[in-house]
Formats: C-alpha cells, structure tokens, sequence
C-alpha cells in the first residue's frame, strides 16, 4: 500500500530561494522585499523617534515658559 501512495505522489522541489540560486527571479525578488520592508520600517521608526524629540522640545520651551511667568508674579 505505501509503495502504491509513494509512486502516486509528486516529488516536491525546494524553491529557488531555499536552494540557494542566486541568480534566480525568485531569490532577486524574495531580496528586494526584504529592502523595502527594512526602509519601510526605517521611516516609521525614524518618525517615531522625531515624534518624540518634538514632544520633548515642547515640553521644554512650555517649563521654561511657565518657569519665566512664576518669577514674574512672585
């Protein structure tokens, strides 16, 4: 019975990716998504950094603000 199901089945190949053709559409392509999903995420991570050297900068010209108005009035 298993020498039946064996000849039966198709051999299954590795991809051109796992068996290391570097000169393959495939491999080329598998590359190059792995570049756009690095700069991508370079974009988003460098807003976020931005984002947060914003709100550090405004937060402190508002306690130097608020620091200046109490001198003031005292």
């Amino acid at each position: 019975m298993s020498a039946l199901i064996a000849s039966l089945m198709n051999p299954i190949f590795a991809c051109a990716v796992c068996t290391g053709s570097i000169d393959d559409a495939q491999t080329n392509a598998a590359n190059m998504g792995i570049w756009v999903m690095l700069v991508v995420l370079m974009g988003v991570l460098s807003c976020i950094v931005g984002f947060i050297i914003n709100l550090a900068r405004r937060s402190r010209q508002l306690e130097l603000e608020t620091v200046g108005t109490d001198i003031k009035h005292r």
